[in-house]
């Protein structure tokens, strides 16, 4: 799946779970999960070996077997991340959610100048070892727009009705 089309599922996702008038998505990555806190064991070595190596202080993270592969998820700094791999162990995407306080500066700024008066609900970033993209949820108290930024480039993607 390409990121945008990633991104749109993921704010998607966000915006239906926050009671905010949008449609849930056709695909709804939480129905492909067949094993919940899977052991160790039963995961691939290889991601096993990935996961370690570029989260190496990462404690009680928990791993589910899908359809399609490996999840691991773990939450630190109030993030949420999710690290997803193929079925052969291979890093296919990280997802990290940001519902706090603690959001990148520079899209904090983005925001500021581009919508002001507009609050960030949520920042998704997306990574897949090569590109780096944001779907950025903002708020002026009537409407909620999905900002796609990568690469200096922003595009309003998405627009949500408040649930009255």
């Amino acid at each position: 799946m390409p990121l945008r089309a990633t991104i749109v599922l993921i704010a998607g996702l966000l915006a239906y779970s926050q009671n905010i008038r949008a449609q849930k998505p056709e695909f709804d990555t939480t129905e492909t999960i067949s094993v919940n806190n899977a052991s160790l064991n039963a995961i691939s070595t290889r991601a096993v070996r990935h996961f370690i190596k570029h989260y190496p202080d990462v404690q009680n993270e928990k791993w589910f077997i899908t359809s399609k592969g490996f999840v691991a998820s773990f939450t630190s700094n109030s993030e949420i991340y999710r690290i997803y791999y193929n079925q052969k162990g291979i890093f296919r995407l990280s997802v990290i959610i940001y519902d706090g306080k603690n959001y990148p500066q520079t899209l904090e700024r983005l925001v500021s100048i581009g919508y002001p008066g507009a609050e960030i609900k949520n920042i998704v970033e997306l990574f897949n070892g090569s590109e780096r993209l944001y779907g950025i949820t903002i708020s002026n108290q009537q409407l909620y727009r999905l900002i796609e930024y990568s690469d200096s480039d922003t595009e309003v993607v998405d627009e949500y009705n408040r649930q009255m």
